[in-house]
Formats: structure tokens, C-alpha cells, sequence
């Protein structure tokens, strides 16, 4: 038999009145089961359930308030309700997730990860893994960008030793610090993750070729010295990296053939000289510039304390030689002297001696 609605809510205002707060909340009950999507007063007998601490009562009908702003799209007035729940009850997991779920919605990617966080800290405390994971899951997929949840991911598969799972975040991760150009943590992770599963040698290629190939060579050596040293077959990825040869005594792998490193803590660069495999013997590098030639001559002096001095063409002397491609021919300065030199006629008879001349009286 439906009710006199009218009639209900003025008898309820009126034990409201006289502090008659449980009657009146009967009342309104009346009213809210033929319409339980009467949104004031499910928020009005809300507040009254505060009111005399029933909490629990409270909550259910908040949760049915949110969830139906929520289900007709009106998320922050879903919102609104989930946090006014919170403040006199910050115990209820449900209200976090669905907090959590809104403002991934919302894109509010700070505030979406506040609330993940209070829920996989509370899972972790009491030993639920299972739900702990799925809320990092969601941190992850939340912000792609963030390292946090796959480390925290990592160390939980780690300690459960779920040695697949764990080696499948350790790549992610690495692979996210790869496309921000963190490669120093890139190595560590790589590391790590080798450490877990030296077998997996798939996975110890695409690392180190991974590394190289972002011109990351010493900390691909340095990989794939630490794959080495934990399983030997690992030592065939070096000639396909073109890594060759096996692990320096200070734990690292020789560089590419004809690659400039650092090789000491100062930063000293040296060549290394090794010869690459065939298939990856390098192009010929292009010829080196021409030096300019020595001197021709060098003509020693005396000199009272020096070493000897080294006489270099001038541009005047140069100009001068005939031999030289800067002659001028005809434009040489005036020679300071001449010399006069007279042919002899070899085929002609000696000239006589002249008389000589007497000697003085």
C-alpha cells in the first residue's frame, strides 16, 4: 500500500524536532523504500546515522548515494560523497578502491595514486600479496612513467619467488629507464635481473644488444661480464654483440674492435686495437689529412750552447728555386753579386807559365 510521502516527512521533521533522531530516521525509511533513488534524503538519513554513531548504517547508504552519481556520471559528486565517508570512517578499503577507480577516470593521476598507495601499504601490512599486486598493477597502468610499483612489484614476486613474473617487471622497468636515457640505472636493472635468471639467455641478449645499441658499449661489456661469470654459455652473445674475447681481470669485456673508450678514472681514451670478427669487420675509415712535409734540409751551425739549429725554407727562398711549384720565374730580386765564370777549351794546348818576376835589387 503505497504511503502518504507528504504526510511521512512532516511527522519526521516533527520527531527531528523533539530529538527524536532514531524515530525520525524510521520515518524517512518509509519514504526511501518506494523511492530509493530519492538522493536528498538518502544524504539526509546519512548524516542522521552519523549523528547517533551508527557508522556501518551510514556508510551503506553513502555507498548507495556515490555509486549512483557514479553510474549516471557525475564523478565528482561520486567523489564528494566517497571522501565525506572517509571522514568519519577512513577504514573502509572499498571506499579507496572506488576513490582510486574515480580519479583514474578523472585523470587525476596524483591524487588516483594517494589512494592506490593507502591500499597496497595496507594489503602489504596484513600479508594479502594477491591484493597488494593488483593494486600496484593499477599504479602501473595508472602512470606508465612511474618506476615505483614495478620495483615494488619486482621485490614481491622476488620474495614469493615467482621467478617469471619477477624477471617480466625487472625488463619493464629496465626498458622504462632505456627510453628516458637512464642508462646507469638501466645497467643496475639489467643486472639484477641476469643475477634472477642467468639461464634465460634470450633475455641476456636483448639486454646487452639493448644497451649497445643505445651506444651504452662499456656497460654492455660490463653485462655481459656478469652473464659470463654466472653461466658460461653466455659467452656466445659476445661475437654476435661484437663484444669478442672473455672478461678483463677488472670484470669487464673488451669494447668493440676499433672503439674509443674510457679506460681510466681520469678519463684517459685509448684505441682498442683488437681485430673484429669478419662479419663485423667496420668500413675503411677515410684517409688521413696530409702533414705538412719536413724540412729538406737542415743545415748544422756551430753553436756555442745549443743543439743544432734548423734552417726552414722562406717563402722568398721558395720563390726563388726553380724546383720549387712557387717559382716566379723572372721576378727574383736582383742578385747582390755575380759571379763570372770563364770555359775552358779542354782540346787547346796549356797556356805557358808566366816569367817570374825578379827579385827585388
Amino acid at each position: 500500500m503505497a504511503i502518504n510521502r507528504d504526510k511521512v516527512l512532516d511527522g519526521a521533521e516533527r520527531l527531528l524536532a523533539r530529538g527524536k533522531v532514531e524515530a525520525a530516521i524510521q520515518e524517512y525509511r518509509k519514504v526511501l523504500a518506494e523511492t530509493p533513488k530519492d538522493i536528498a534524503l538518502l544524504n539526509k538519513v546519512g548524516d542522521l546515522y552519523v549523528r547517533i554513531n551508527r557508522n556501518d548504517d551510514a556508510v551503506r547508504l553513502f555507498l548507495q548515494l556515490a555509486s549512483g552519481y557514479s553510474d549516471d556520471g557525475f564523478f565528482v559528486k561520486a567523489i564528494a560523497i566517497y571522501k565525506k565517508i572517509l571522514k568519519f570512517d577512513p577504514t573502509r578499503l572499498v571506499v579507496f578502491e572506488r576513490l582510486a577507480d574515480l580519479y583514474h577516470k578523472q585523470g587525476l593521476v596524483n591524487e588516483a595514486r594517494v589512494q592506490y598507495q593507502v591500499l597496497v601499504d595496507y594489503h602489504q601490512k596484513h600479508g594479502d600479496t594477491r591484493a597488494a599486486t593488483q593494486s600496484l598493477e593499477k599504479m602501473a597502468e595508472l602512470d606508465p612513467d612511474d618506476p615505483t610499483p614495478r620495483v615494488r612489484l619486482s621485490e614481491i614476486f622476488h620474495a614469493a619467488g615467482n621467478r617469471e613474473r619477477e624477471l617480466s617487471e625487472l625488463r619493464a622497468l629496465a626498458e622504462l629507464m632505456m627510453r628516458h636515457q637512464r642508462y646507469d640505472e638501466a645497467g643496475q636493472i639489467y643486472a639484477r635481473a641476469v643475477a634472477a635468471a642467468p639461464d634465460d639467455l634470450a633475455f641476456v641478449t636483448d639486454a646487452v644488444l639493448g644497451l649497445k645499441e643505445a651506444g651504452q658499449v662499456a656497460a654492455a661489456a660490463r653485462l655481459l661480464s656478469i652473464a659470463v661469470e654466472k653461466n658460461p654459455q653466455a659467452e656466445r652473445i659476445a661475437r654476435l654483440a661484437g663484444l669478442g674475447g672473455r672478461p678483463t681481470p677488472g670484470g669487464e669485456m673488451p669494447a668493440p674492435a676499433g672503439t674509443v673508450r674510457d679506460t681510466t678514472a681520469t678519463g684517459l681514451r685509448v684505441r682498442d686495437l683488437t681485430p673484429p670478427p669478419p662479419e663485423l669487420e667496420p668500413a675503411a675509415p677515410p684517409p688521413a689529412p696530409k702533414m705538412k712535409p719536413e724540412p729538406d734540409f737542415v743545415v748544422e751551425l756551430p753553436e756555442e750552447e745549443g743543439s743544432p739549429t734548423e734552417i726552414r725554407p722562406t717563402d722568398e727562398m721558395l720563390r726563388r728555386s726553380p724546383d720549387s711549384p712557387w717559382f716566379e720565374g723572372g721576378l727574383a730580386a736582383d742578385p747582390e753579386f755575380e759571379l763570372e765564370i770563364e770555359l775552358v777549351d779542354e782540346s787547346a794546348p796549356p797556356a805557358p807559365a808566366p816569367a817570374a818576376a825578379a827579385p827585388p835589387a
